[in-house]
Order: C-alpha cells, then structure tokens, then sequence
C-alpha cells in the first residue's frame, strides 16, 4: 500500500476529517441495502398485521386492511427525502474531504521531488517569448520555488493573486484546513522596526513570548463540568457529571436501537457475498488433523493458498523495463530489533509471488498483518501436549505438512549417537560455528560449539532455557558439554558438567545443545543475519543508490530477487509480538526484547570485527570483512582445515571469477578499468551506505572515517574491496543461506532439534518437544517451500544473462555460459563427494550437500 508522507500536523482536524467520511460512508452502506424497506414502510399498512394475517389464507382480510392508494396524495416520508439528499452529499463530501486534500499533497510532493518540479524547471529555463500562457498558468508556483524572479504584481494579476492565496488557504488540505496560519506579506516600510520595543539583548528574529496562564482551577474536578452539556456545578458530590454521561448514553442507546435494523440488513448482505468461503474455511480447520492451535492452522492455510495460486520464477521472462527507478524506499521498523527497518513489500520489483501477496498489497495499510487481531498469546506449558514413549514424532509433524513440507536434502540415518553429534557440528548446522578451544581452560579439548550466550535469556514459567557448549578433541570425539545455568545477575555464575557416560542426562545434555543450537541460527544466524541485516540492507542500499540501468544493480538482480517481499511478510509473521516465531521460542517478551538487542553481537565469529587492538584501520577492516579467501585461510591455519571450508573456498574462487569477470567487461581492465571504476560515484555511494548501516560493522564504520579515507585509496584497492564487497554478497545469500536455511531434517523431528521444551524433561518424559511446537516447527519450515530461481540454469527459462547490459548477446553468453560450466563442474564434485562418504574414516564419514550448486537458489527469498 502507498505511504503518504505529509509534512503538516494534523491534529484533531485529520481525526475530524476521518471521522466525517466514516460516518457519511456508514450512512450510505446501511442505507443502500435498505432501500426497499424504506420504500415499503412510507406506503404499506404496519407490516406485522398484513404478515401475521397473509401467513394463513384461510383468514379473510377486513375491509380496513386493505389500502386505498388513490384516496389520497401520497406524502413523502422523512426517509425517502434523506436518502436521495445522502446519495447527492455522500460523493461530495468524499471528493471535499477526501480527494481534494490527497491531490493537493500530491501536488505538493510533486513540486518538492517530482515530475511538477522537473515540469516547472524546463519552464523557467524556457526563453520569455515562448510558452507565456503556461508561464502565467503557473506563475504563482515559478514564484514559490524561486525559478523566477517574485516581482510585485500589480493590477488585474494582483487581484488574481489575492483571491488565488485566499483560497490556496481554505480549500481542504490548505494551511487553513490543519489549523496553521500564513501571514501576508508584510509591508516592506515595517520589516526594519519592530512594531513593540524589545528588552535588551532580545533579537526580533527570536523573540520571547510571554507565559499564559490558564483559568483556575487548573485541573478537571468531579465538580466542575466543563466538557459535557455545560451543566451547572452546583452539586457537590459529582453528580453533575454522572448525570450528563447517563444523559448521553441514554441517546447513544437510542441511536443503538434505530441503527440495529440497519446492521442487521448489512450483515445478511455480508454474509450471502462470502459465507460459503467462510464457511469452507471454518470446515477446513475444524477438520485438520492433528488438531494443532488455531494459529499454525492458519498457516498451513495461508501456505496452501500461496502453493496453489503460486507463480513459478522464470528468469528468462525478466524485463529490465519492468525496474523500479532509483528512489528513497518506504520501510516500516521492526517491533523487536533495534533501529532495523524493512522496505515494504510494495516497494518489490518482478516478484510475481501469488495470491497472498496479492491480498497483502491491498491491506488497508502496510502494518495489517502485524495487528494483534491474527496472533494470539504464546501457549502456556500446562496447555502443552506430550508425546507418548515411542510415539514417532516425524510421522506427527507430516501427517499435516506431507503435502507442503520441501524436500529434504540432507540424509541423516543415525541423529542421537555422540557420532551424530559430531557430524552434526562438522558438517551439519553448526559446521559455521565450529572453532578452536582453549586447551589451557578445558583440558584435552580441540574444538568448540558454544550456545551459552543464550542462557541468560528469560524464558517462560515452566519452559527449559537454551544453552551449552559442547567441546571436542582433536580427532572430533566428543569430550564433554558444559551448561550455563540461569542465575541472578548478581550471583557467582554457575555451570554444570556432563560426560559422555550414556545416562540419560547425557542424552538429555545433547538433546538440549542440538535444540540450543538449532534455535540460535535459526533467529540470529538466519532470521537477523542473513535476511534482516545483509540482504535487506544490500538490496535497500542498491534501490537508493543504483540507477535501474546500473551495470551492477543489473548483476545483482538475480542475487536480490524477492528479498523486499520475504523480508516485509517476516517483518509482519516472525518479527511480531506473538506471531510464529514467538509462539515457538521458549523466551518471554524480555528475553525477546534482549536477544534482538543483542543479535549483532550473536552474530558467528566471522561476522564480528576485532577493533579491539586497533592495529587495523576501517579500510583495512573493510577488507578482512569482504575478503572471505582471506579468513577461510586464516581458520585453517589455526587447525581448522574441515570439509566444510574447503568447499567453502572453492565455491568462493568460482563466484569471484564471475564478479571479476563481469566488471572487467563492463568497466574495462587494468588501470583503465580500476579508474572508470573508481569514479562511479552510485557504485561508492552503494558500498558506503550498506557498510554503515550493518550493524554488526556500525562501530568502526558510522565515524565517517570511511567516507574520509575513501578518496585516497588506491584505484587499484577500490576495485578488489569491490570485487570481494559483491562477491561476499551473493555468496551468502546462496550457500549462506543455505547453511543456515536448509534445515528441513532437523524441523520435522522435534526429538532431533525442538525450539522449545519443558524444564521436567530434566527427570523423566520422553526426549521430544511438546506436539505443538513439533508441529509449529514443520510448518514454520513448510512456509519455506516455495520454488525459487535456480543458481544453476537447468533449462532455458533458468537464464538470467539477458538482463547483463551487454553489448551483445554474445558477451553476455560468454560470462554467464563460463560461470555455470564452473558450476557443473563443482556440483559433479559435491556429489562424488557425498557419494564416497561410507568409504573415508570418522569424522568425515558423512556428506555435504549445502554448497552442491544444484540445490542452490539464487536470493533469501522463499
């Protein structure tokens, strides 16, 4: 929905205003659908004798009943003369208050920044013998925006001119309709003395108008009623104002009455336009089995719907034409991170998506979805269902997401054992996350994965809280896992040791770390990292910055398709107060609050600059942040030389080549190159905003010392910061997210990994989340399985290379045709890879599939 951005204060005129329409629309719905009523009642005899009479036909009808309708005159009533009257002001009173204010904020807007403004320019630049009746059409807005000199009118013009500011103030929308007034031009002889004498030292630019103060008394008493039918205040004991709000409820009851037939009339209409659909949807519902809340009812619905009416990308049907200029985009703030702001969906250009997004587009306002009336409070852990000992709670979850739910991927036979455990941290969800442990703290531990910086979350009356870190040694064998217990902020921190002994509270300690650290990434690594803080800062800062027919904005069209629409629904679903996400977490509002707050500093070690030593300046930060060749290499020189990095770095090499080789087409190679792409300043423009607005990076980056140190870089550093800025890019909206989003094996069993638990699983129960929130889980994954365009073209329509403004089809197949031979290439090696993975020695006796090519998609977006 458009975003009217007016600079004037309404006030209570805009209520008013609103008000009037509403009332005057109101009085239009119920009166239409009652026409015939009314017209019946002014010329038929009381209806309840002529129905009660007709009902039997064997009762014969007294003379008296019968009406003689050419005895006399027929008189209007009341109601046949307010009808037409209402029919004539009603579209009046809409063009008034309604369009006349909206068309002049638009005029005005359009003065400001816009196509009037570009208008009046060419104008004003227009030779003085040419186009005078536009000239003097306009002259009062040549005038206003200074392109012409404001002489003194006089005459006719000067009497035109008068009335024209005279009813520039009153028509509505004017300065007059908000309760702001414009004083006349004043009288040049008065503009060099002040009409009162100042104090001393008192400036007439500024001057100091004197205290007013009110009636007495200076508060509302029971005693005094000054509001309400200006009564008398003669009684003591309150009863004046008693008796005028009771006067005053007596005539909105009243009105209560007469309005009811009315009501009544409008609903029955509602009810025949959309009572089946209603009714069909309330079936549905009552019919799905098993019987989850209302609310993941209700998201299986809206997943079923976008599924059905969905619109398969087709990258080879992509029209530049169909770009959005470059503009300031419309956003809305998030109600839990602090100062992130999401562009509305409105604002997407090319995703099709399908019906739901189209109904979202016609919401009444942008924060529809977001309203309190679609979400419920999150579950109580009394009202919470468990499994029974042996009940499969993959079979639960699917029984209801089979036919929504996405492929799995991933292959995971053996989930529980201390072997799983490794693999899950190796090559799994935690492979990210993995890092070196401190052999002088924790005696014969190599590695680490740590969700402890959750544990002092709070979490709900009944519910466990996150944490544990589990450790290592050097051949990947698990040592112990260490829990962080909630305590006092005041208190000795505290923590609990478990030993891979095989008890049950071992099991019970790896169930609670792979829940921990499923729940981490998921909201910080995924939900904050990769879509609320790099995509949707990139994308907004590539709209704002880059010219629709920009070399790179056309690059990275692709690499940010859908990113506006994803991340505004997760804005209006996830990021809510009791929407999916919170109903599922554990966490009360203040833990929410906190860990929003603090998700930057969540963020994977990678992701965190070290200013700490402040041996690196912000350019040199700026480097170590895009240069992902450069830390991988420092991981594995530090021992962690894993499977996972290697794929990493080679998927890296290939995607870089693509960059390197598109900007050398298009702005050249060598030093020619490295200047042209120096001075493109809506490339420097795009780079600088979207570092200073992550934050995860604001700390060395918002000083302005980038801005500063900028002009005295090196062409030829300028274009390798680039390279690796647009490089880093795609390669974390592709297999970032992958490896933070492909988590379809571990949502569908809430005994593998659960976003929320009880606290007495402790001592006995099943180790399994509770049924709704295995549920919820699943069909939190299932609202991720919408196809999206494929980072390796499978088929003709998979080509996205038209969009590269080239300068002809042959360049443009050459970078596009290399970049997907390297693909095939890699992807024939992630499969043999995977394919002999029985035959190689613990721990890389497993696959991985989240750099495979093949099952990459090319943005965030789902």
């Amino acid at each position: 929905m458009p975003a009217w951005n007016v600079n004037v204060t309404f006030g209570g005129e805009k209520r008013r205003r609103y008000l009037k329409v509403a009332v005057l629309g109101l009085g239009a719905c119920i009166i239409w659908p009652s026409w015939p009523y009314f017209v019946n009642s002014a010329t038929s005899a009381p209806r309840g004798e002529i129905h009660s009479r007709a009902s039997d036909l064997r009762v014969t009808l007294p003379a008296a009943a019968v009406l003689d309708v050419g005895s006399a005159p027929a008189e209007p009533s009341a109601v046949q003369i307010l009808v037409p009257l209402l029919c004539a002001i009603i579209p009046v009173a809409y063009w008034w208050y309604v369009l006349v204010p909206f068309k002049r904020r638009e005029l005005a807007a359009s003065k400001r920044k816009g196509d009037m403004k570009e208008y009046l320019q060419d104008l004003a630049i227009a030779p003085a013998q040419e186009r005078k009746p536009e000239r003097w059409l306009f002259d009062k807005y040549l005038r206003e925006a200074k392109l012409i000199e404001a002489g003194e009118a006089s005459g006719l013009p000067k009497a035109v001119q008068t009335v024209e500011a005279g009813l520039q103030e009153q028509l509505p929308g004017g300065n007059a309709q908000f309760g702001v007034r414009v004083s006349p031009p004043a009288d040049p002889s008065m503009e060099k003395a002040p009409l009162l004498p100042l104090p001393a030292g008192e400036s007439s630019i500024a001057p100091s108008w004197p205290v007013v103060q009110p009636p007495e008394p200076a508060y509302s008493t029971l005693n005094d009623c000054q509001t309400c039918l200006r009564c008398p205040s003669a009684y003591g004991c309150g009863c004046c104002s008693t008796l005028c709000y009771a006067t005053l409820g007596l005539v909105v009851f009243a009105l209560f009455l007469v309005l009811y037939p009315f009501v009544a009339a409008l609903a029955l209409v509602l009810l025949l336009l959309f009572g089946w659909l209603a009714g069909s949807v309330m079936v549905y519902l009552a019919c799905l089995r098993p019987p989850p809340a209302l609310v993941w009812k209700g998201a299986k619905l809206l997943q079923l719907t976008r599924l059905t009416f969905y619109q398969l990308p087709k990258a080879a049907e992509w029209r530049v034409t169909d770009l959005k200029p470059k503009a300031k985009l419309t956003t809305g703030l998030l109600q839990y991170a602090i100062a992130v702001r999401v562009p509305f969906l409105s604002e997407d250009e090319l995703y099709a998506g399908g019906l739901f997004e189209s109904l979202v587009r016609l919401a009444p306002s942008a924060e529809f979805m977001t309203s309190s009336m679609f979400f419920s409070a999150p579950p109580a852990i009394s009202s919470l269902s468990s499994f029974r000992e042996g009940e499969n709670p993959v079979e639960y979850g699917m029984e209801v997401c089979r036919d929504i739910y996405p492929k799995v991927v991933q292959e995971w036979k053996d989930k529980t054992s201390d072997r799983a455990l490794a693999h899950f941290c190796l090559h799994g969800l935690g492979a990210h996350r993995l890092e070196k442990a401190d052999p002088s703290l924790h005696t014969g531990c190599a590695y680490v994965v740590r969700t402890n910086q959750l544990a002092a979350l709070p979490v709900r009356d009944g519910f466990e809280h996150y944490g544990n870190d589990v450790y290592f040694d050097k051949d990947f064998k698990v040592v112990k896992i260490v829990r962080e217990e909630q305590v006092e902020p005041w208190e000795m921190p505290r923590s609990t040791t478990f030993l891979p002994d095989g008890s049950r509270t071992w099991e019970y300690a790896k169930f609670c770390f792979r829940s921990s650290l499923f729940s981490f990434v998921t909201l910080v690594d995924h939900l904050y990292g990769c879509h609320l803080q790099l995509a949707n800062v990139v994308v907004q800062a590539m709209r704002e910055q880059l010219s629709s027919d920009h070399p790179i904005r056309r690059f990275l069209l692709p690499f940010s398709y859908g990113t506006i629409n994803i991340n505004d629904l997760a804005r209006q679903t996830l990021v809510t107060r009791d929407s999916f996400v919170p109903q599922l977490l554990p966490l009360d509002n203040e833990g929410l609050q906190l860990a929003w707050a603090s998700a930057y500093k969540l963020l994977p070690p990678e992701y965190v600059l070290d200013t700490a030593s402040g041996s690196e300046g912000p350019m040199e930060l700026m480097e170590t942040l895009f240069d992902r060749e450069k830390v991988i290499k420092r991981k594995q020189e530090q021992g962690l030389d894993t499977s996972y990095y290697q794929q990493a770095l080679r998927y890296w090499r290939i995607l870089r080549k693509f960059v390197a080789d598109y900007l050398d087409h298009y702005y050249g190679t060598g030093s020619r190159g490295e200047m042209a792409l120096a001075a493109d300043e809506e490339l420097k423009l795009f780079l600088l905003q979207t570092v200073t607005q992550l934050q995860a990076f604001s700390d060395p980056f918002s000083t302005g010392q980038v801005h500063e140190l900028w002009p005295s870089v090196p062409n030829s550093r300028k274009k390798l910061i680039f390279i690796n800025f647009l490089t880093r890019f795609c390669e974390l909206v592709t297999v970032g997210h992958e490896q933070v989003g492909q988590v379809q094996a571990y949502a569908q069993d809430a005994s593998f990994c659960a976003f929320s638990w009880s606290k007495s699983l402790r001592q006995e129960g099943p180790l399994v989340g509770p049924k709704e929130v295995a549920l919820g889980g699943a069909l939190l994954m299932a609202l991720t399985s919408t196809p999206m365009p494929r980072l390796l073209a499978q088929s003709p329509t998979d080509d996205w290379s038209h969009v590269f403004p080239a300068m002809s089809e042959g360049d443009r197949a050459k970078i596009f045709g290399d970049f997907q031979s390297e693909l095939r290439k890699f992807s024939t090696e992630c499969d043999e890879y995977n394919a002999t993975a029985a035959e190689r020695p613990f721990p890389n006796d497993f696959g991985l599939w989240v750099f495979n090519p093949k099952f990459l998609e090319t943005s965030v977006s789902i």
